[in-house]
């Protein structure tokens, strides 16, 4: 907080850090907006249309295996598109490290 309060003060950096500021602030709206016009959402009649429905009074079925699996050999590459790194690339109560695109291009 320190930080920016100096930056935002000092007549030297301030206009700078101002401008650094919205630009970012522009490309992560741009990069949400994309990322929002790329979902295909279903009305609510559609979604309610397409609600699971469960007949409740049959017992489910038995799961094949019960309690915990260990994979000794198994190449954690094969991995890397199903893990979600955005708690990896964000901070407590503020907007999303702008920088994770290219840290998803690096890990996987």
């Amino acid at each position: 907080v320190v930080g920016v309060a100096q930056q935002l003060l000092s007549k030297e950096k301030g206009p700078e850090y101002l401008r650094q500021i919205r630009q970012d602030q522009e490309k992560a709206r741009k990069e949400f907006e994309g990322r929002r016009s790329a979902q295909k959402l279903l009305s609510l009649a559609e979604a309610r249309k397409n609600a699971a429905r469960f007949d409740w009074s049959q017992d489910p079925e038995k799961p094949d295996f019960l309690g915990l699996r260990v994979y000794d050999d198994f190449p954690l590459t094969d991995l890397v598109d199903y893990i979600d790194w955005s708690p990896f690339c964000t901070t407590k109560g503020r907007l999303p490290n702008r920088r994770f695109s290219e840290f998803r291009r690096a890990v996987g």
